[in-house]
């Protein structure tokens, strides 16, 4: 009896610890799937992490993009306004020296207009002078005419009071 009671003992602690051997291996097994679901929720994570990484360097990659078109976009915009001030730079020095020729021109036409009118006010000064010097030369001429007819006179009256006398 002594035998089946120890034989019970020892068939319960055998079964007792193939018990606690399944409860270690399930144990076991749950830790091992807690870890597995927790190493693919990491994964998993890691996954989103990448993947959210590869959106953004995408984004990234459209906002340098995007601004490298702007750039050129720009730089193309400021090519032609620059282009533009430049026509419009030459046209208006252009303009200006047309501007220039035309009044150097009307300068040189009236500085000829006066030269002429110069020259035709010198003719005619150049006539008045002669005239002004013929007058006073037929001037003299008629002051010394009247100096030699009042002198002429005024002998001829002597002559005469010398022949009154004498007579």
């Amino acid at each position: 009896m002594l035998y089946s009671k120890i034989a019970g003992i020892r068939e319960r602690q055998l079964e007792n610890s193939k018990k606690m051997k399944d409860e270690k291996i399930k144990h076991d097994q749950k830790l091992d799937l807690v870890m597995e679901l927790e190493r693919l929720k990491q994964l998993k994570m890691f996954e989103e992490k990448e993947l959210i990484k590869k959106e953004q360097r995408v984004y990234g990659k459209m906002v340098i993009v995007d601004q490298m078109k702007k750039n050129q976009e720009k730089r193309v915009k400021e090519k032609e306004e620059l282009q533009k001030e430049l026509k419009e730079m030459v046209n208006k020095t252009k303009k200006l020296d047309e501007d220039e020729k035309r009044i150097l021109e009307e300068k040189r036409i009236q500085s000829e207009i006066i030269a002429k009118e110069i020259a035709v006010f010198n003719r005619q000064n150049e006539g008045n002078k002669e005239r002004k010097k013929q007058e006073d030369k037929d001037l003299d001429i008629r002051m010394l005419q009247y100096q030699l007819d009042k002198a002429k006179k005024e002998e001829d009256e002597v002559l005469e009071k010398r022949y009154f006398i004498n007579i």
